[in-house]
């Protein structure tokens, strides 16, 4: 069995606002994680950051993920007819609107927000704190959004952080 990676969260930037540093301690405090300077990054696996663009994960220095359902290729997929859920809503068994589905790990919510987009009720469930709170993060971004389609989308998704063998043992 591996090691559990060593996580911590870190504003980006050297001189960051206010609003980051009281959202870094906030989720810091959620995720039961070290809040770290810039000079400690280097001491852990893996970063959490919180920057002005919404929150990243990724090695320090390294490449980054982050959840982002109002911008890029996910955007895309989802605008474009036969491409996007087509393949989702065949798995599922979809023929039309509404349709409740259960994404029982959920990741970054993609899959769970081609459904809400083709109009499906979905219920997402990601087990790992940190990927939820990447996941809550794209979704409340999207939800700033002025995009009435994507709001729809948005209100048709709920997004739980937990097992999802629990939450569906409690009924």
């Amino acid at each position: 069995m591996c090691p559990a990676a060593s996580i911590a969260v870190v504003v980006d930037g050297p001189d960051p606002d206010r609003n980051l540093q009281a959202r870094a301690r906030q989720l810091a405090a959620e995720l039961a994680l070290p809040l770290i300077g810039v000079g400690e990054q280097s001491q852990y696996d893996l970063l959490l950051t919180v920057t002005q663009a919404g929150l990243e994960l990724g090695e320090p220095g390294g490449p980054t993920i982050r959840a982002d359902f109002a911008t890029g290729r996910l955007r895309r997929r989802a605008d474009s007819p036969g491409q996007g859920a087509a393949m989702l809503r065949r798995a599922v068994g979809f023929k039309r609107p509404p349709w409740r589905v259960l994404d029982l790990t959920a990741g970054r919510g993609r899959d769970a927000f081609l459904l809400a987009v083709a109009g499906c009720e979905v219920t997402a469930i990601e087990r790992s704190p940190i990927i939820a709170a990447l996941t809550a993060d794209g979704l409340t971004r999207a939800a700033a959004s002025a995009d009435e389609e994507l709001a729809g989308a948005l209100g048709r998704l709920r997004l739980l952080a937990g097992d999802s063998r629990q939450w569906l043992a409690a009924g």
